[in-house]
């Protein structure tokens, strides 16, 4: 077998043996994992909503990943990578743990439902806090849930409705979000969230009890057709203490011709951080007349690595668009 060493002979050797073998393995399955086809090789564990496994050689998994699995019954269920052992010169290890509840907003970049598969753990006990004009029963919930660009931009007392009882909507408010513990070190766009909820009133005129979206805002008809998209120089990225970046939004026809906007219309721009904190780092310009905006971020080297999305839109039409950016230290 090819390798540089007796070690990673002895490596190519096992993965060739696997490889082989694998075709015969009852605890073989076909997933999907964020929606791409993989095999997976699934281990039973003592609790029945946790499971252990291994990838084929090669192959590899991210924590925070969502692993989509289909019973012989043809029941699918949904799983959280919540553990990867980065030791994986042979197979890439791991744990899985079922995701039992679906968690659905409205996006605040664009306006579009979005959702979520989680691990929602069951409420803690439920007393009544009878001092509030409004007697709420107090139902705390905590969920592993992935992180991604849209969960990125949930903050704190985000409402949800999460639950009916007895055919009436119930509110949660976001009251904790836990970005550290569920991460790997690693890639900082790749892990899982720890989300803490709180029972809140459920507001009729605001709250679509068909739809289970609090806060619920119908987006308005499209008054025009077509596509935008946001242009940059060089690459998605920011530079700590570097110059003013350069964001132009251009939009086209359903032809794909160049347009221009109507008089009065312009982009709004907008910035959405995982840490709120940090908003303050960032300056931003916009140039109306150009469609454009300039971001800078400060010579903060602590903004190193962080994620952010520039989200653009045009009040009253169907455009709008985004772009994911990395703050770099260095030019």
């Amino acid at each position: 077998m090819d390798g540089e060493n007796e070690r990673d002979r002895s490596i190519n050797r096992l993965r060739e043996r696997i490889d082989r073998k694998e075709s015969g393995l009852v605890a073989g399955c076909d997933v999907l994992i964020d929606g791409a086809e993989a095999r997976l090789i699934i281990h039973a564990t003592q609790i029945i909503d946790q499971k252990t496994f291994n990838t084929l050689p090669g192959h590899y998994v991210r924590l925070g990943q969502t692993v989509q699995m289909k019973d012989s019954r043809g029941y699918i269920s949904h799983w959280l990578v919540t553990e990867v052992d980065f030791i994986d010169a042979v197979t890439c290890k791991g744990r899985i743990e079922r995701c039992n509840f679906k968690l659905v907003w409205q996006s605040p970049a664009t306006g579009d439902i979005v959702s979520r598969w989680a691990k929602a753990q069951k409420p803690y006990a439920s007393n009544l806090d009878s001092g509030k004009v409004i007697t709420a029963s107090s139902r705390d919930y905590v969920m592993q849930i992935p992180y991604d660009a849209e969960t990125a931009m949930l903050e704190l007392n985000h409402r949800f409705l999460l639950e009916k009882i007895n055919g009436k909507a119930k509110a949660y408010k976001l009251t904790s979000i836990n970005t550290l513990t569920g991460r790997s070190g690693g890639d900082d766009s790749e892990g899982y969230m720890i989300f803490d909820f709180e029972q809140d009133v459920f507001n009729a005129e605001t709250d679509n009890a068909d739809l289970m979206i609090a806060n619920y805002k119908p987006k308005d008809e499209p008054a025009a057709a077509g596509r935008c998209e946001i242009t940059y120089s060089g690459k998605p990225t920011l530079s700590v203490g570097g110059s003013a970046k350069t964001f132009t939004a251009r939009f086209y026809n359903e032809a794909g011709d160049s347009i221009s906007l109507p008089d009065g219309a312009a982009p709004r721009w907008e910035i959405f951080l995982a840490d709120e904190s940090l908003r303050d780092k960032f300056t931003i310009q916009e140039l109306p007349e150009a469609c454009s905006v300039k971001i800078k971020a400060a010579n903060d080297y602590g903004l190193a690595d962080v994620r952010l999305r520039l989200s653009m839109a045009v009040d009253k039409t169907e455009y709008g668009a985004y772009v994911d950016l990395t703050v770099k230290a260095g030019w």
